[in-house]
């Protein structure tokens, strides 16, 4: 499939757009299938999978190994793009693509990093039976796209959630023992599988009182030498590198937390109340707990 890719990829290079592009210029799923089939028949059409005597190469004609455009071609056949859809809601909707709260497996977790989107489960079969061979090729190339997404200049983490971030970190700490720690979430507005105990629900219902414990709770975590939290915020993950609370001469008590809202450096100073109302707007942002466990 090396030749297939290569060929397809340069083709998309032509057609001035990306799998990992924004907006206009992301490749959709329906151009990503139209431009390979452009591929095969050219490459087809050019004399791949033509044996010494004009037969093409096939499992059941030939004992050297099939050209793969050729398969390609076998399966695309006569059908018509447009008339076939195999993977329901698997193109690309509307939207802001780089916001995050469309990503809504955010919390769950993974065994590979998932795209920004998720499709519904593809079929087991395709429409006119056998293999979802579209389906396929178009996860694929979803992934690929989510990983230009993470590998670009300004990197977006639209392409995971939460649930990716939890593996990653399980990984390493299987690979380094050592220095092993666990992950965990600590605030949201719902409660996750595998969340730390005395876990920090948020609601648009809690009153002062309920916000003050909050904070004492997030507090006493952070206060602990072994932890270090993070802020799945806006379409962003960074640490929370510092609290603070005052009580101002008119009585009012403030409690912030330093984060950063674009980058890593420690920029912002966020109020409790502001960082709530992030918690409080997608089931996705949290607040999550990294712990030191060797």
């Amino acid at each position: 499939f090396g030749e297939v890719d290569g060929a397809l990829r340069a083709k998309i290079e032509m057609s001035g757009k990306s799998l990992g592009g924004k907006k206009e210029s992301k490749l959709g799923r329906k151009e990503l299938l139209r431009l390979l089939q452009e591929v095969v028949e050219e490459r087809v059409a050019a004399g791949c999978g033509e044996s010494s005597d004009g037969d093409s190469k096939s499992p059941a004609n030939s004992a050297a190994a099939p050209c793969a455009f050729a398969l390609l071609r076998e399966l695309f056949g006569s059908q018509n793009l447009d008339d076939e859809v195999e993977c329901e809601g698997a193109e690309e909707g509307e939207g802001e693509e780089e916001d995050d709260e469309l990503n809504d497996t955010a919390d769950t977790a993974a065994s590979v990093l998932k795209p920004w989107k998720q499709p519904r489960k593809p079929k087991r079969r395709g429409v006119h039976g056998g293999w979802a061979w579209r389906a396929d090729i178009a996860t694929l190339y979803n992934l690929a796209g989510g990983l230009e997404k993470l590998r670009s200049e300004r990197p977006s983490t639209a392409f995971f959630g939460n649930g990716d971030v939890m593996e990653g970190m399980r990984r390493l700490s299987d690979m380094y023992e050592d220095r092993s720690c666990r992950m965990a979430s600590l605030a949201g507005r719902t409660k996750p599988k595998g969340a730390i105990e005395g876990f920090i629900l948020v609601s648009h219902s809690d009153d002062e009182a309920r916000q003050a414990e909050q904070w004492q709770v997030l507090n006493g975590h952070f206060s602990r030498s072994s932890v270090i939290i993070m802020f799945h915020l806006t379409n962003h993950y960074a640490l929370v590198y510092a609290l603070r609370e005052r009580i101002d001469a008119d009585g009012t008590i403030t409690r912030e937390l330093l984060t950063s809202r674009k980058g890593q450096r420690p920029s912002t100073w966020m109020s409790w109340v502001e960082a709530r109302q992030v918690l409080l707007k997608w089931n996705g942002y949290k607040l999550l707990l990294v712990e030191r466990t060797a």
